[in-house]
């Protein structure tokens, strides 16, 4: 919808409501006075603004008693009665960007139609959300049929973040065995260096009594030092970036410290298992024909 005050707002949210819209919602009047059920039985072309569509329209206030101009092809003048609070979204509903008038206004001046679209529903504290979500599923899956509507309760959007959330693990996962492969993989070949480069300290160790195990040991140690250093590589530079991120986003951080553990544990798993070939290859190495390597 178009909206006009002197100037042209457009793609502005126009939700037609009933007059215990704000009471259902806990949505409160800055200034003002909601419109009552004779404005909806009367279509009375009256009108709430959100405090941002308000200070838009009325950057010097006084907003109660203008007119406004709402209009999908041609212009019908609404008088403003009030001017809400502002209110954080909820359920995909923008407060402080819409303009509310009478459902019936609604239907009559701008819509043109009887169809509603959509219900809110506010319970009793001592009802169960997951209960009663269940008993309208249910309603209307009989009413209806399964794919003619949408419900959003707490119910459905915890299975909607747990349906994002278990994809971005699952994404993050992937990245991570990726790259957990192709850093295996660059310690194996760096160990395999090693082992060709130490090859005559191999067959002196060994001329000494040095047996397969402490020189299979000792090249394992070492490839877990490698993996070690850059898990705690890593947890460091992933926190300092969280960190960053979440205060220039305003949200709240919480690290765990088991995650941690966890993290510089399986670095040392990955060092374990890509080390294990160089280290055995070294303990292998006979020591006549390692003292003789060039």
């Amino acid at each position: 919808f178009y909206v006009r005050n002197g100037q042209e707002i457009e793609h502005v949210s126009v939700a037609g409501v009933v007059s215990t819209y704000a009471e259902i919602m806990d949505y409160d009047v800055a200034v003002g006075e909601w419109f009552g059920p004779m404005d909806n039985i009367n279509k009375r072309q009256v009108c709430a603004l959100g405090s941002d569509i308000a200070e838009e329209l009325f950057p010097d206030g006084n907003a109660v008693g203008q007119y406004i101009k709402i209009f999908r092809t041609q212009a019908k003048s609404y008088q403003v009665v009030a001017v809400m609070d502002t209110k954080d979204a909820t359920y995909g509903i923008s407060y402080d960007d819409s303009i509310y008038i009478p459902y019936n206004t609604y239907g009559q001046r701008l819509q043109r139609s009887d169809s509603v679209g959509t219900y809110v529903i506010r319970i009793t504290e001592d009802a169960d959300p997951l209960a009663v979500s269940d008993d309208i599923t249910d309603y209307l899956d009989g009413l209806v049929g399964t794919d003619a509507y949408t419900v959003f309760s707490p119910a459905t959007l915890a299975e909607m973040a747990a349906s994002i959330t278990g994809t971005f693990s699952a994404f993050l996962a992937a990245i991570a065995a990726i790259s957990l492969i192709v850093g295996g993989i660059g310690i194996m070949n760096i160990m395999l260096v090693s082992v060709a480069e130490r090859t005559r300290e191999i067959g002196i160790r060994k001329a000494l009594g040095a047996s397969p195990r402490v020189i299979m040991g000792q090249f394992i140690t070492e490839a877990i030092t490698l993996t070690l250093v850059g898990g705690i590589i890593g947890i460091v530079f992933g926190s300092v970036l969280s960190f960053a991120l979440t205060r220039m986003l305003e949200w709240e951080l919480s690290l765990s410290y088991n995650a941690f553990l966890l993290a510089a544990g399986f670095s040392m798993i990955v060092g374990v298992f890509f080390g294990w070939y160089p280290a055995k290859k070294a303990a292998a190495l006979d020591p006549i024909d390692a003292l003789n390597y060039e």
